[in-house]
């Protein structure tokens, strides 16, 4: 869910459920040109900023924050990050204040990529569909 924390009057409901339209998110890739066999691995750097005159508070119902996933060409999600990460049950929230930047990387294998063959990298918050991002990668030999 997200919320207004520190929201004066008004319906807050209506606030709580664009809240997240205040917030822009953008991804680099670090190569940004992947070039098999040399790459063995891109750095994914996902960075959340509230462009709003409002803190957000963004709830989460474990300790993930960030998913990042590569797909190929069909769709198919062939490498999930937090298959590889220890996650916490317990709940936790974060709270973005006006114009503060987070900033989350994640590193992903090219093992299992082919050169010439199209793939979607794709980061998101568990739980808010609407907070997405991706980017295309064309790895070459």
């Amino acid at each position: 869910m997200v919320k207004v924390p520190f929201h004066r009057g008004g319906n807050k409901s209506v606030v709580e459920k664009s809240g997240w339209r205040q917030l822009a998110m953008s991804m680099t890739l670090d190569p940004s040109l992947v070039k098999l066999p040399d790459t063995r691995a891109v750095r994914v750097t996902v960075q959340v900023v509230n462009n709003g005159k409002q803190a957000i508070q963004l709830e989460f119902p474990s300790s993930q924050r960030i998913e990042v996933l590569v797909k190929n060409e069909d769709g198919k999600a062939i490498l999930r990050v937090s298959d590889d990460q220890k996650l916490d049950k317990e709940q936790g929230f974060l709270v973005i204040n006006p114009g503060e930047r987070l900033e989350y990387t994640a590193t992903i294998a090219t093992r299992d990529m082919v050169a010439g063959k199209a793939y979607i990298i794709e980061a998101f918050f568990p739980n808010f569909d609407q907070l997405r991002v991706s980017r295309a990668v064309l790895p070459t030999k």
